[in-house]
């Protein structure tokens, strides 16, 4: 489980990693996000940041993701492509050749 001197850290990773880089592809896993995904390909990442445990993704215009890791939530980021997402991915974002996801976290 993840603590919160762990999601800081996290977070801090991912926002130097992601911060400006414009959102290619959006994929996930939950219909009910369809249109939230479609909605954010071509914004940048504004700003990445947590209060507590809780993860926000800012994409500007007021769009704003907000996640929670639970018991064994986990941000990863690497330069793979998906083309299926097993269930226990919820999100995928590709961004300048960056790959990020949610696995086994919640919305």
């Amino acid at each position: 489980m993840s603590e919160g001197p762990q999601v800081k850290l996290i977070t801090e990773r991912i926002e130097r990693q992601f911060k400006g880089k414009v959102i290619s592809h959006c994929k996930i896993t939950r219909a009910n996000l369809e249109d939230f995904a479609a909605s954010i390909v071509g914004r940048s990442f504004e700003r990445i940041f947590c209060k507590g445990k809780h993860i926000f993704f800012d994409f500007g215009s007021g769009q704003f993701l907000h996640n929670h890791l639970l018991m064994r939530g986990r941000w990863k980021m690497g330069s793979d492509r998906f083309l299926l997402l097993s269930p226990e991915i919820w999100i995928v974002f590709e961004a300048s050749g960056s790959t990020l996801y949610n696995y086994m976290g919640q919305l």
